[in-house]
């Protein structure tokens, strides 16, 4: 699985493209990180690989928050966020160049994100919901399979939704 034909190393240090998708926040972000490493002395191959660990904590900090929103103990929180961190997945993918700890993160966030807007029914966090989850889809067009869980944690606040189309929709067709 890890054996990699070193798309991601070669791409992030000069700003290329991904793959088909392009993985465009991955990519952009990772590129900046990257570039940022470099003069430290860090190599463009590792630069890389640490890429994928922001995400990959990225991803497991926003676990926690989704288990905190679900009613757990915050040590019960914490704990399992550092289940998922330590898990073969998660771990191997935070360790190499792969995008699949930005997956991940769009996931997680993409649920805490649709547990707050049931929590409180606000635009604003309707809007950011919109706008991760048109991220999520546009860096991992899987992430669309998520979409029926979020419906079903936004039904009870559906006419919030409904009041909140503008800045929905602004926040979807502006995610491109």
């Amino acid at each position: 699985y890890t054996t990699d034909v070193g798309e991601i190393q070669n791409a992030l240090p000069r700003w290329g493209t991904l793959h088909f998708t392009g993985y465009p926040l991955y990519s952009a972000t990772g590129s900046a990180v990257v570039t940022l490493l470099r003069p430290l002395g860090v190599p463009p191959a590792a630069g890389a690989s640490l890429v994928s660990l922001l995400w990959s904590a990225l991803a497991a900090g926003l676990a926690a928050r989704v288990a905190l929103a679900l009613g757990a103990a915050p040590v019960a929180a914490v704990a399992g966020a550092l289940v998922y961190a330590t898990s073969r997945s998660a771990w191997v993918n935070g360790s190499i160049a792969e995008v699949h700890g930005a997956t991940m993160a769009f996931t997680a966030g993409c649920l805490a994100l649709a547990l707050a807007f049931a929590r409180r029914g606000d635009r604003r966090t309707a809007a950011w919901l919109a706008l991760a989850f048109a991220q999520g889809v546009l860096h991992m067009r899987a992430v669309l399979f998520l979409a029926p869980a979020l419906a079903v944690l936004a039904w009870p606040r559906r006419a919030a939704l409904l009041a909140a189309w503008r800045p929905i929709a602004l926040a979807a067709l502006a995610s491109p």
